[in-house]
């Protein structure tokens, strides 16, 4: 994964195990089960392609 690769920490939410990540992923972006990525700036990503991840990353002074 991309965040590995560059040691950006997060925090992981499975969406299949729990019907409250579910909800909270669909809060943030409107789907409940793809990847949705949120950021110190309040900013979202849902399914990002890594060239977005990482300009994502690199706004957010995470890289």
């Amino acid at each position: 994964m991309l965040l590995d690769r560059h040691g950006v920490a997060y925090e992981w939410h499975d969406t299949d195990a729990s019907e409250e990540d579910q909800a909270k992923a669909r809060e943030i972006s409107g789907l409940a089960k793809i990847p949705v990525i949120v950021f110190p700036d309040g900013s979202f990503l849902s399914e990002p392609s890594n060239p977005q991840l990482e300009e994502r990353l690199e706004a957010n002074d995470l890289l």
